[in-house]
C-alpha cells in the first residue's frame, strides 16, 4: 500500500505512519516542511484541541473540546520525528491533560493527540530558565 496525503497550506507537519502485522506494532514519525502550496481550500480536522501554555517552562496543559470514543493516545515528537513522550488517557471533553516535561530539553516539538483513527498535531516550545 503507498497511502498519499495533499497538504492544504505551507508549514511544517509531523507524519506519522503505523505499521501492524502478524501481531507486532510499530510507527514512524517524521518531520515533513511543506513550501508554496497554490489553489488548495483548506480542510477542516473535524477536531481541535489547546496546549498551552506556549511557549511552556516544563508544564503543558491540553484540553480536546469535542467528545471522543475512548483512549487518547498523546505524544511529544521531536523535530526529527523521534517519538520523546507517550502517555495514555481517558478523554473527558474540556478537562486539561497535563504533560509534565521538565525532564525535557528546551526546543521545538510537535505534541500529537491520537484517537482509534485520527490525529492530531500543535507545535509547542519549550523553554525553561536556565536551561539551555
Amino acid at each position: 500500500v503507498n497511502p498519499t496525503h495533499q497538504f492544504n497550506q505551507s508549514g511544517a507537519y509531523v507524519v506519522n505512519l503505523q505499521a501492524n502485522s502478524a501481531g507486532c506494532d510499530d510507527d514512524y514519525n517524521r518531520v515533513l516542511t511543506v513550501v508554496n502550496t497554490v489553489g488548495v481550500e483548506e480542510v477542516d480536522q473535524g477536531i481541535t484541541f489547546e496546549a498551552w501554555p506556549n511557549p511552556s517552562n516544563g508544564k503543558i496543559y491540553i484540553t480536546v473540546n469535542e467528545p471522543l470514543p475512548g483512549t487518547l493516545r498523546i505524544k511529544l515528537i521531536d523535530l526529527t520525528g523521534k517519538t520523546i513522550v507517550r502517555q495514555e488517557v481517558q478523554h473527558s471533553p474540556n478537562s486539561p491533560i497535563e504533560l509534565n516535561l521538565e525532564a525535557i530539553s528546551n526546543g521545538v516539538y510537535f505534541i500529537q493527540v491520537e484517537t482509534a483513527d485520527q490525529w492530531f498535531n500543535r507545535k509547542v516550545t519549550l523553554s525553561k530558565i536556565g536551561d539551555n
